[in-house]
């Protein structure tokens, strides 16, 4: 009886051993890096183009201290990195801006 439990032990961890190397994590390949760079890249342009979208109201694809609201209107000068007097897509991705850092999500009750 304990030699059939000591063979039914010795069969379950070679089993687990075996099949130890199928849940190894593997390293992306190259190709699945630059996809997962490229998802990011257009993540981070449909962002930004969701801010401009926002606060551009005349709507001609960039957005002037006007169009603005007051909090980040004291902020322009931050956000206009070349310094040509509005905020356009260029100004945002150079700031990593999207739209999730221009609206943080309001603070919770009770947190």
């Amino acid at each position: 009886m304990k030699l059939a439990a000591t063979v039914l032990a010795a069969l379950v961890s070679l089993a687990g051993i075996a099949t130890a190397d199928d849940y190894a994590p593997q390293r992306p390949t190259r190709e699945q890096r630059m996809e997962k760079k490229q998802r990011r890249l257009e993540r981070r342009a449909r962002r930004i183009q969701k801010v401009i979208r926002k606060y551009d109201l005349n709507h001609d694809g960039v957005v002037d201290r006007s169009e603005l609201p007051p909090r980040l209107a004291a902020r322009m000068q931050k956000l206009d990195r070349n310094h040509d007097g509005w905020v356009d897509a260029n100004d945002l991705d150079a700031l990593g801006i999207g739209a999730a850092d221009l609206n943080p999500p309001a603070p919770r009750p009770g947190r």
